[in-house]
């Protein structure tokens, strides 16, 4: 399996060739000469992380199941607690 590299900028002025060379082996992408990204070719993807991995069909979520995602799932947020005596009284 033979793999390829391009940089950031590369990949932007050509990334069909990019997308092609998937077919032989990863991609790697590099920013200031370091990898940073790996393009794979969805067979290869779907070989590692089995076919469940792949994107769900936005036509086949429903709203119940989004909302079934407990919000600590997409964002790690926590309120502060007010401390002390708001300046006016809520009507």
């Amino acid at each position: 399996m033979a793999s390829a590299s391009f940089s950031q900028q590369e990949l932007q002025r050509n990334y069909s060739a990019a997308e092609e060379a998937t077919h032989s082996g990863p991609v790697f992408i590099t920013k200031d000469g370091e990898p940073r990204s790996v393009l794979l070719d969805i067979s290869e993807y779907r070989r590692v992380f089995g076919d469940s991995a792949s994107a769900p069909d936005p036509k086949s979520v429903s709203l119940v199941d989004v909302l079934a995602v407990p919000p600590s799932e997409y964002f790690d947020w926590e309120p502060k607690h007010l401390r002390g005596r708001l300046s006016r009284q809520a009507d």
